[in-house]
This record gives structure tokens, C-alpha cells and sequence, in this order.
């Protein structure tokens, strides 16, 4: 899928933008005037790397759309004017993330023990293979945060945030990692990420992630952040499976529409689960051998 050059399509086409260093203009975004608040102010803003537009005050909003109002073009010239101006992907690299300090797993984090394993097989997992593939700890009964087991999140290879879920199902059923604790912001990567190459299949929760192995990346939680877009617009084919409800379907189709200019991207749907850690495993592994990726992916 072609990356649009905005910085050279807008530059051609007479249309006033900001780039970094000015007042109104972060690195790795442009900002132009919006056509939908139409006030003259910057707050349009086009992330180079994601391929997207988001005014920082009316929201989020087509490629086609916005750049059909801007150059008074309809749609289907502007599918066509935008192969004028491809990006060089060379040129810009995948933006780096520096990190705020250095993150640890809660306190009293240690191996699993045999009441941790049994609530992970319980639900359909081998615990071994959950420690080898995401390094899952856990925490006993006395721990400050009770006896949970921790997910740890990665970026690089560098712990950065966890996440802990409570096994005896009372509330709060997951704690995050503290926001000043964190290396990163647990949004602004994917879950699993590091187990990806060219293609992922992107879920909600980190359990549908378990569910699917490796090739399956979660945002873990209820929509996405605009980091997470620029990650999977690095990937060469992204499927999108999110949980079987009619938000949850929206938010597939916001993911698609801001990612379909930049990538190749499919809506995968699931029938008779409300997500895809619902999925027998032997399903699981089919969906994800029919996808191209291994036949054995979480088992």
C-alpha cells in the first residue's frame, strides 16, 4: 500500500502546514488548517509515520475526506493524485521511544506457583508455555498486590510496564503498573509485538493474544492509541480481530479506515465467541495456520 509524501503533496498543491520545530507542530506530525473547524487555526494534524489525520479538536477523520475538501477535488481524483507523491520509507524511520527510567515487576513477583498454574490452565493455557513465550511471574497471597500473576510489557526486549491479574476473580480484577513507574506508556505499544515480523493479527485483550500466539498482538483495552496505528503501519499485513459486540466492531472498522491507506489490512470476525480467548484452542491454531502464520501457536 502506498505511504502518502503529505509534506510534498500539500507543498504542491499551494496548502499552508507546520513542521516540527514550530510552536504548533510535534516531531513526526504536520499541521494544517482543519476544513471541518474551518477557524484558520493548526489544529489538523498529520502523522507521518501512522498516515493518519486527527484535529485535537474535532477528532479523527478520513485521508480521502480531508484532502478532498482541502484541494476541492472529489475522492476519486484525489485516490489517484495522492500516486504522484509516495514516501520514501528509508527516509523515515520507525520513531524511536525513549524511555522515562528504568521499569520493575511489583514487588514479591516470583515463578508460578501451582495455584497460578491451575488458573492459567483452567483457562485453556499451558502455563510452561506462557512463561516461555511472555514471561508470565506471579505473586503470592501476601505480595502488596495480592496473589495475582504478572504480565509483563515489552518493548525491544526491555521491560517497560505490567499489567496483574487477580486469580481469584475479586475486584479490581487487573491493576496496571503505575504511570510513574512505567518506562513507557503501556499504550503506546503492542502487546506482543515482539513476536511479530511482517504481519499480526491485532485483538483487544492480552488473554485473546495468549489465545492466538505468537503473530497476535493485543492493545490491551477498549481502543487504540494513535502509537499503536503507527506500529502496525510498519507491518506488511495487519488483520483485525476484535471482540464480538457492536463496539467493539466500530472500533475494527476505525482501526481499518486509518490504516487502510498505509497497509494492507483485513477485518477478521468472530461467529459464535464474544472474543477470541473464547476460542477452542484447535480453533485458534487453524485460524492462525489459515492466516499464514504457525500451525502451533500457543500450545
Amino acid at each position: 500500500m502506498l505511504k502518502i509524501d503529505m509534506e510534498k503533496l500539500l507543498t504542491a498543491s499551494n496548502i499552508p502546514f507546520k513542521t516540527a520545530g514550530d510552536v504548533h507542530c510535534s516531531e513526526g506530525w504536520l499541521q494544517l488548517q482543519c476544513p471541518y473547524c474551518n477557524d484558520g487555526k493548526y489544529h489538523l494534524g498529520w502523522n507521518i509515520l501512522g498516515q493518519h489525520f486527527n484535529c485535537y479538536a474535532c477528532g479523527s477523520h478520513s485521508t480521502w475526506n480531508v484532502l478532498s475538501l482541502l484541494l476541492h477535488r472529489p475522492v476519486a481524483y484525489i485516490r489517484n493524485y495522492v500516486d504522484k507523491f509516495p514516501l520514501d520509507k528509508t527516509a523515515v524511520p520507525m520513531r524511536k521511544r525513549e524511555l522515562s527510567g528504568e521499569c520493575k515487576l511489583p514487588a514479591g513477583s516470583t515463578n508460578l506457583s501451582k495455584v497460578h498454574k491451575r488458573y492459567i490452565a483452567e483457562r485453556g493455557f499451558i502455563p510452561e508455555k506462557m512463561v516461555e513465550l511472555y514471561n508470565v511471574t506471579g505473586t503470592p497471597a501476601y505480595a502488596p498486590i495480592g496473589q495475582r500473576i504478572i504480565i509483563p510489557i515489552y518493548w525491544d526486549g526491555i521491560l517497560v510496564s505490567w499489567t496483574a491479574r487477580n486469580i481469584t476473580d475479586d475486584e479490581p480484577r487487573y491493576l496496571k503498573c503505575p504511570k510513574d513507574r512505567e518506562a513507557l506508556p503501556s499504550r503506546s505499544v503492542l502487546y506482543g509485538w515482539t513476536n511479530t515480523l511482517k504481519k499480526a493479527v491485532v485483538v483487544e485483550g492480552i488473554f485473546d493474544a495468549w489465545r492466538l500466539g505468537p503473530g497476535a498482538v493485543s492493545t490491551m483495552g477498549l481502543g487504540f492509541s494513535p502509537e499503536q496505528v503507527e506500529l502496525l503501519s510498519n507491518l506488511n499485513k495487519v488483520y483485525i480481530l476484535f471482540d464480538n459486540d457492536k463496539p467493539a466492531k466500530r472500533r475494527s472498522m476505525d482501526m481499518a479506515k486509518r490504516l487502510c491507506t498505509i497497509t494492507d489490512v483485513e477485518i477478521l470476525e468472530l461467529s459464535s465467541y464474544a472474543d477470541p480467548a473464547e476460542l477452542p484452542q484447535h480453533k485458534a491454531n487453524k485460524l492462525m495456520k489459515e492466516l499464514g502464520f504457525h500451525e502451533d501457536t500457543s500450545r
